[in-house]
């Protein structure tokens, strides 16, 4: 699992495996395209923007050019913020991961609740993981990514944070966690 930096700037692999999931795990194989589509483009930044391309190139072919452009700046924009003003680290997978994080589920969760139009939900979700002010100034552009992806058809479904898969209790002693 990656580590988006907090405010203090450090950043860190985290391997607390409680910490990182709910007692219940949502997979990406749970999700619908457009989720899949958000969280492997915020993956993508995160891991290696050199990839940036493949992305815009994605999102091009489900959105279409125009509306592709407008919701990578938006998202983008969440990420900075993310990236330089988290109250706290926030917890990203890797690009290979099957799992949802619990933050990369509250950001899903903001968009279905925009896409819903519970813009007070949604900053519910967005005070998770940014401060209230900071929280305040990403909904204009979690509000532009949420409905380019409605007007593609591709809708965010509001899910209860719990997921849906159990996962084990404890980790054997020396295994690999991300």
């Amino acid at each position: 699992m990656t580590a988006l930096p907090s405010a203090g700037g450090e950043s860190k692999i985290a391997n607390e495996y409680q910490l990182q999931y709910p007692r219940v795990m949502l997979r990406i194989s749970d999700l619908a395209y457009g989720e899949q589509l958000v969280l492997w483009a915020a993956r993508r930044w995160l891991a290696d923007r050199s990839g940036w391309p493949r992305v815009a190139e994605e999102f091009a072919l489900a959105l279409g050019c125009t509306r592709a452009r407008a919701a990578l700046g938006a998202l983008e924009q969440i990420l900075e913020a993310l990236h330089g003003g988290a109250r706290r680290t926030v917890y990203l997978h890797r690009l290979d991961c099957c799992r949802v994080s619990g933050d990369e589920h509250a950001l899903l969760s903001a968009l279905a609740a925009l896409q819903a139009g519970s813009s007070a939900r949604a900053r519910a979700f967005l005070e998770w993981l940014l401060p209230p002010p900071l929280a305040a100034d990403v909904v204009a552009p979690a509000s532009h990514l949420a409905e380019a992806l409605a007007r593609a058809g591709l809708l965010i479904p509001a899910r209860p944070l719990t997921g849906t898969t159990p996962i084990p209790v404890r980790a054997e002693a020396g295994a690999l966690l991300h």
